[in-house]
C-alpha cells in the first residue's frame, strides 16, 4: 500500500472542493440565467434547443378575429363573383369601379344598373340615396345609357360608383360605409365587397351615391 504524504493529500482535497465548487457555482449560474432549465439537453444526448419564451412554438390561434372581407369574393351560388377597384380621389370627389364576373357554366343577361347598398362595419344597410347615373354627383364620370348585354361564361361586366365626401350640413352627420352590396339588378343576391384599398366609403352629408349602367369589358378590363 502506497502511503501518499499529508501534504500531498491536502492538496488533493483542496483541489476536490475547488472543482465542486466550480461545478456548484457554474449550475446556480445556469439556474439564474435559466430557471425554467429549458435549455437542458433533451433525453439520449440531443443538443439544447433554445426557446424564447415571448414567442409561442407554433402559429397563433386566430379564433375570435373579425372575418375579413376581401377585395374580390370567390365565385357565389348563382355563378358570379364580384370585385372593386381603387378609389380614384380629388376635390371630394370619389369614384371606383365594380365587377361582376361570370364565374358560372350559363350566359347571363344584364340590362340596366347595379343594385346597389352601402354597409356599415356590421354589414347594416346606411340610410343614403343611391341615383341611377353619375351625372347627379360629377359630369365628368363616363356615363353610358343601359343596354341589354349578354354576359357568356368568363365574362365581365363593370360599373362606376362615384361619391363626393364634401360637408355641406354641419348639424347633419355624414354617413360612413365599409362595404358596397352589389346585385346584378333589383332582388337578386348581392356581393359585398370593400373599396380596392380598403378604406371607408367617406359619403359626404349630402348622403347620396350615383352608379353608371353595366357595360361589358374586354380581357384588359376596359369597356367594350
Amino acid at each position: 500500500m502506497t502511503r501518499i504524504p499529508v501534504r500531498t493529500a491536502l492538496a488533493l482535497a483542496l483541489a476536490a472542493s475547488l472543482a465542486a465548487g466550480c461545478s456548484s457555482l457554474a449550475d446556480e449560474l445556469e439556474r439564474e440565467a435559466d430557471p425554467a432549465r429549458s435549455s437542458q439537453p433533451a433525453a439520449g444526448g440531443e443538443p439544447p434547443v433554445d426557446v424564447d419564451p415571448l414567442t409561442p412554438p407554433g402559429p397563433t390561434d386566430p379564433a375570435g378575429d373579425p372575418p375579413s372581407v376581401p377585395m374580390e369574393v370567390p365565385c357565389s351560388g348563382e355563378g358570379f363573383k364580384a370585385s372593386a377597384g381603387m378609389v380614384s380621389s380629388a376635390m371630394g370627389l370619389r369614384a371606383m369601379s365594380i365587377t361582376l364576373t361570370n364565374c358560372g357554366t350559363g350566359a347571363y343577361e344584364f340590362h340596366g344598373y347595379p343594385a346597389l347598398t352601402v354597409l356599415d362595419e356590421q354589414r347594416d344597410p346606411v340610410a343614403i340615396e343611391v341615383l341611377k347615373g353619375t351625372d347627379g354627383i360629377s359630369s365628368g364620370i363616363r356615363n353610358t345609357e343601359p343596354k341589354p348585354i349578354l354576359l357568356q361564361p368568363g365574362e365581365s361586366v363593370s360599373a362606376t360608383v362615384a361619391w363626393r365626401n364634401t360637408v355641406t350640413d354641419a348639424a347633419r352627420p355624414a354617413p360612413h360605409g365599409t362595404y358596397f352590396d352589389v346585385a346584378p339588378a333589383p332582388g337578386r343576391a348581392g356581393h359585398a365587397v370593400k373599396p380596392g384599398d380598403g378604406g371607408p366609403i367617406d359619403i359626404g352629408s349630402a348622403a347620396r351615391i350615383g352608379v353608371s349602367a353595366w357595360e361589358k369589358t374586354a380581357a384588359d378590363g376596359t369597356p367594350e
